[in-house]
């Protein structure tokens, strides 16, 4: 019960921060999404989702933080970083920054809110800080990397909306985009020192509450969510998914190469 309290109370805080950083940020809301009172007009589903989004994310911030090495109140924000990571660089595509002002407001709006989430979740972490000797896996990287690249550019075919990949702009995002999520999640397969199956586990909940969360933030603000979109998002997870499954097969081969039975 009493970790249950601390996470619904730092799901409200965060979300409160959240669109404090929003209101400052004069963010327009799509139409049908606010609720008009005589007072102030309330963005009602994109607190849901933020509150909903911050809940999970905390639930498995809980499940992992013991695994991140680094000390107690730094946990919180090397997990909302590597979150940040992701939204942000989503959040850049070519279209939506036109100008140096709306770069750093896409960095600002999703890091400032996210880093004070963070010093929440460092409070609400475990005091186990384990030692940590592990280099960066570079396979892992460009394993994720590559099939989340392969599997968005299958989605660029199939919604003949999304703008084709064409000028260096998009072709910078593209391959930028690629990089920072196999970096990220990459990292987290690092930090999860668990067997396969269980960081399978682990590494499928977090890519998919990231993603879900990041395309449900965007909606909830001006956006509209096709159906078509609902295969953007299995194909970010799916990607991220096979890359760390071939890791995970690779490392095991490489053990039994080292250590034969």
């Amino acid at each position: 019960m009493k970790t249950t309290f601390k996470v619904t109370w730092i799901s409200l805080l965060s979300t409160i921060v959240t669109l404090l950083t929003h209101i400052l940020a004069d963010t327009k809301y799509h139409p049908s999404f606010i609720l008009k009172t005589p007072i102030v007009d309330i963005p009602y589903l994109f607190l849901i989702v933020m509150l909903l989004v911050y809940f999970l994310l905390t639930l498995l911030f809980i499940g992992i933080n013991q695994m991140i090495p680094t000390t107690k109140l730094k946990k919180g924000i090397v997990f909302t970083t590597l979150v940040s990571i992701i939204w942000i660089i989503l959040s850049m595509y070519p279209s939506k920054i036109t100008s140096f002002s709306s770069f750093l407001g896409s960095i600002l709006i999703i890091l400032v809110p996210m880093s004070v989430y963070g010093i929440f979740l460092g409070y609400l972490s475990s005091e186990k800080k384990v030692e940590f000797s592990k280099r960066m896996p570079y396979f892992s990287l460009v394993s994720i990397m590559v099939f989340w690249l392969l599997f968005r550019y299958l989605y660029y075919f199939m919604d003949g909306d999304e703008p084709k990949i064409k000028d260096v702009k998009t072709i910078v995002w593209f391959l930028s985009s690629g990089l920072f999520i196999g970096l990220v999640f990459s990292m987290f397969k690092m930090y999860i020192n668990s067997p396969a199956l269980i960081k399978l586990t682990w590494l499928f909940n977090l890519s998919a509450t990231i993603f879900i969360g990041y395309y449900l933030f965007s909606y909830s603000l001006d956006t509209v969510f096709y159906s078509i979109q609902y295969v953007k998002i299995s194909f970010d997870v799916l990607g991220v998914m096979m890359g760390v499954l071939l890791t995970i097969i690779v490392d095991k081969y490489k053990k039994k190469m080292v250590y034969p039975s």
